[in-house]
């Protein structure tokens, strides 16, 4: 009787913790009136003594149960469930420590060597009591709660991160339920499985959380590279505006002039996209590439093919490649790698168009020339037919288009015989 009378007032101190301390933490534009708090709290300490009284102190209580006292955090500071989150995590965390530790120290050391003829007392003294000094400890240095809170708050964990650690604490208490009470099997088994899938949840979530810094990371790297450049760019120009100056005070303007246009040759050397080419810039690729204003990409030309000798006109040659090229860099989001090969095979020029964009799904690869079909949302119907042309103009050539694609990579070959 008396074990009953005591988890009741431990009830009803937990459910003032869980409802007051959050309230205490938050903006005072958040805070509620005292009618709203007596009711969750009401409502806590109910659903509390409902499944204690109903299943026991059973294990899969302690999910349910925290679950529903979440939840009424929710609806309370619907505005404000973030901080309110934060200050329930660390009461809920200082609950679970003291269970853990003095309920050990009760089941597992001195339930089995004490001799007293009532058990209830040694458990009121042991498990009750250190909550009770602890929850009055926590009332009355509760600015320290409210500053450990800010602590929290400022490093901005994620609300994910919260709700890990809130369920952690669940399963260190459950296991700790499953260890010193009598339970089924089958409650321990869903225990034990809840526990694994649990544990694989948080591998992936962290392996995301690694991949998502990696990339920052490597981003990171490269806006270094170009800030480096761009100093060095800065400080060239410095120099040279510095010259000019001196040379203007001198009035010598032709040497001004040929400085201004070295600057204008140097930066349209410097076109927008990084290009390696083993040709002069005076082809029909290269014309193609200078137009790609893109600073991520990476366009690498090797043109040992005879484009000159075959039927197909020059603008309509520029037409098909470009519309590739284009289709390709929309598919990478303007960062990766573009290779454009050009060679001669027996009686026909070959033109291969790779990148290392993502890959193209089998299922769209044999729908990827007719006209209209597009993956990309097509409300006026404008899309879907650069591709369907570009098959038109290589086959009114007898010419032979075919695309492949890879988790590595996507190639296009047009394939145009030779004037005979």
């Amino acid at each position: 009787m008396a074990i009953n009378i005591v988890d009741s007032v431990n009830s009803i101190l937990q459910a003032v913790f869980f409802i007051c301390l959050p309230d205490y933490c938050i903006l005072d534009k958040y805070k509620q009136d005292k009618i709203n708090k007596f009711i969750s709290i009401l409502f806590i300490f109910s659903i509390m003594q409902i499944f204690n009284r109903v299943f026991g102190n059973l294990s899969i209580c302690v999910f349910f149960i925290h679950f529903m006292e979440i939840s009424i955090l929710f609806i309370l500071y619907r505005k404000a469930f973030y901080s309110a989150l934060i200050t329930y995590t660390i009461i809920y965390f200082l609950i679970a420590l003291n269970v853990t530790i003095f309920g050990n120290l009760f089941f597992g050391y001195l339930k089995d060597i004490i001799y007293i003829q009532n058990i209830e007392r040694l458990m009121i003294a042991v498990v009750y009591t250190p909550q009770f000094i602890m929850g009055i400890i926590c009332l009355l240095f509760r600015k320290r709660i409210l500053n450990f809170h800010n602590y929290i708050r400022s490093i901005a964990p994620t609300m994910s991160t919260l709700i890990i650690i809130n369920f952690s604490l669940d399963f260190i208490v459950a296991f700790y339920l499953i260890f010193y009470k009598e339970e089924s099997e089958l409650l321990k088994n869903i225990g034990l499985v809840s526990s694994l899938v649990f544990v694989g949840a948080i591998a992936i979530y962290f392996l995301k959380i690694h991949m998502r810094s990696s990339k920052i990371l490597a981003l990171n790297k490269v806006l270094d590279e170009k800030n480096s450049e761009l100093r060095k760019i800065k400080n060239n120009y410095s120099n040279e505006i510095s010259y000019m100056y001196d040379l203007y005070s001198r009035e010598n303007l032709d040497e001004i002039g040929q400085i201004l246009k070295n600057i204008i040759n140097k930066s349209n050397s410097n076109i927008n996209n990084e290009t390696s080419n083993n040709t002069s810039n005076n082809t029909l690729i290269s014309s193609i590439i200078k137009n790609i204003k893109s600073e991520d990409l990476n366009v690498i030309v090797d043109e040992s093919g005879s484009i000159e000798n075959v039927e197909m006109q020059e603008i309509e040659l520029y037409r098909v490649i470009s519309n590739i090229i284009n289709n390709a860099i929309k598919a990478m989001d303007g960062i990766g790698i573009i290779i454009v090969k050009t060679y001669n095979s027996l009686d026909n020029l070959i033109i291969s168009i790779e990148n290392n964009g993502p890959k193209i799904e089998p299922d769209h690869i044999s729908k990827i020339f007719e006209a209209g079909f597009t993956t990309k949302k097509d409300l006026d119907k404008n899309h879907g037919f650069g591709l369907n042309i570009v098959r038109e103009l290589v086959e009114k050539y007898k010419g032979k288009i075919s695309v492949e694609s890879t988790d590595a990579s996507t190639k296009f070959e047009i394939r145009l015989p030779f004037l005979k």
